[in-house]
């Protein structure tokens, strides 16, 4: 195969093996972080509006998903989305608030807010700068 066709089958055939490779990622990504386990349990709606932090910061079990999400705390409870380049395999998460428990971290660590969802044990959420700070405040504004 030469000339113009040989060059857009080696660019097709490197998108589609880019495609494949990233899928694979993130579905490793959602297995490792616990994500399949908390979307089974607790689906949401896509995370959209005014009250939605875009490229927030957090932890999921052991998978950083820094700049990565979209997060929303109201007053029925905690929506966290990917953003779009890695929502395959992360379908949108709406935990109630009656359903987390909520600890600072350690001292030593980042500034954030560590939370527990009981029903499922072993999962683990770490929220990170405005994501924490609009918890912490949504918290404190509930009188918890």
């Amino acid at each position: 195969m030469g000339g113009i066709w040989g060059r857009v089958a080696i660019g097709v055939g490197a998108a589609a093996g880019f495609c494949l490779v990233w899928c694979v990622v993130l579905a490793l990504c959602a297995w490792l972080s616990g994500w399949r386990r908390l979307a089974a349990e607790y689906p949401g709606q896509p995370v959209v509006g005014a009250g939605a932090l875009r490229w927030a910061s957090a932890r999921i079990g052991i998978v950083d998903y820094s700049g990565a999400l979209r997060i929303r705390a109201d007053a029925s409870g905690l929506a966290i989305a990917p953003a779009w380049f890695f929502r395959p395999f992360h379908p949108p998460l709406e935990i109630p608030w009656s359903d987390i428990e909520v600890g600072a971290l350690p001292a030593h660590a980042l500034c954030g807010l560590r939370l527990r969802i009981p029903a499922l044990p072993g999962a683990r959420v770490r929220l990170y700068g405005r994501a924490a700070r609009l918890c912490a405040t949504l918290r404190e504004a509930r009188g918890q």
